[in-house]
């Protein structure tokens, strides 16, 4: 990562770097960028557009993706640990394997997105769209999922130990094998149990 330009306002900062011949900083234009394997930790790609890019084993803990485009984007095994997906569009998005825990996802859009095997403990989904998300395997330990859509999700297998999915829509969701706790809190009636839902320990 190499430090080519440098802005500055009267409030803040804009930092602008190169990888691998990109531009990185806000509003950045990624279109089908191979950014595989770098690293961009905190970064900020506030409003960027990564439609398509390639980010699989990426390193991008702490990075600033707020109200960013990465539709269909490859984050397969990445790290975005402790990042700011706020409003983000994910639509198709690959997070297979990517460990997200402590990331920041409120009404961020994942629809169709593929999670499986994921780390999103203690991760904040709420009012996240995750219609047909694909959650298999995924660790959703203590993560808030405060009004997030699931529609048609798959939480096959998913842990949802303390989880808070207080007002979420599980409508022909997938909870089959999913783990859950007596810390887990369910939306209004939601029976558990009709699910498939198994329980575990709090330990």
């Amino acid at each position: 990562m190499r430090l080519f330009w440098q802005g500055w306002w009267p409030a803040h900062s804009v930092v602008v770097v190169e990888v691998n011949g990109y531009e990185i900083g806000p509003k950045a234009r990624l279109t089908k960028a191979d950014l595989a394997g770098t690293d961009l930790a905190g970064v900020d790609l506030e409003r960027a557009v990564l439609v398509q890019a390639e980010l699989s084993e990426a390193s991008l803990p702490g990075v600033n993706l707020r109200q960013s485009d990465v539709r269909w984007a490859n984050l397969s095994r990445a790290d975005v640990s402790g990042a700011n997906l706020q409003r983000a569009h994910l639509t198709g998005a690959n997070l297979s394997g990517a460990d997200c825990h402590e990331s920041d996802f409120t009404e961020a859009s994942l629809h169709g997105a593929d999670l499986r095997n994921s780390n999103f403990q203690q991760s904040n989904l709420t009012g996240a769209y995750l219609v047909q998300t694909n959650f298999t395997g995924a660790s959703l330990r203590g993560a808030r999922l405060v009004d997030a859509c699931l529609w048609q999700a798959n939480l096959e297998e998913t842990d949802l130990s303390e989880a808070d999915l207080t007002g979420a829509s599980l409508w022909r969701a997938n909870l089959r094998g999913a783990i859950a706790t007596e810390g887990t809190v369910w939306p209004g009636s939601f029976d558990p149990a009709a699910a498939g839902v198994v329980q575990g320990s709090d330990d």
